[in-house]
């Protein structure tokens, strides 16, 4: 976080990212006639491409939306492309969950042309095109 000289905060992402993705969620929000903030809820979450696992952050004031909701978030990284006869990797390790245990996944095709799945129960599975 890089606090510049006004009052407004920023962030400044270092490190060599080639690009950054994420989300920005408001969940909930309300303001007073003055535009004072009565209530927000917001959820952020950034990682750069490539990179090991994202940044998460929960944002709560004066509002009801939990934390964290009880349930699965699967992720499956960034869309993938490739030629006929090309590997590719596939990427679900930033999926979470808020229930106790380990994550079991299953990969599968939905359309296109067929496809090899190396392991269709692993986070992070080679697919030959």
């Amino acid at each position: 976080m890089v606090l510049p000289d006004n009052p407004a905060p920023s962030m400044d992402i270092i490190g060599g990212c080639n690009r950054v993705i994420g989300s920005f969620e408001v969940l909930d929000v309300a303001y007073a006639d003055d535009g004072t903030p009565l209530r927000l809820a917001v959820n952020l979450e950034h990682y750069c491409a490539g990179g090991p696992r994202a940044d998460r952050v929960r944002i709560r004031f004066n509002t009801t939306v939990p934390l964290d909701p009880p349930g699965v978030t699967a992720d499956a990284g960034t869309d993938m492309r490739g030629a006929p006869g090309t590997t590719v990797a596939l990427d679900a390790s930033i999926s979470r969950s808020t229930f106790a245990g380990a994550l079991a996944y299953t990969w599968s095709q939905l359309s296109g042309p067929p496809v090899v799945i190396d392991d269709v129960h692993a986070a992070q599975p080679r697919v030959t095109l």
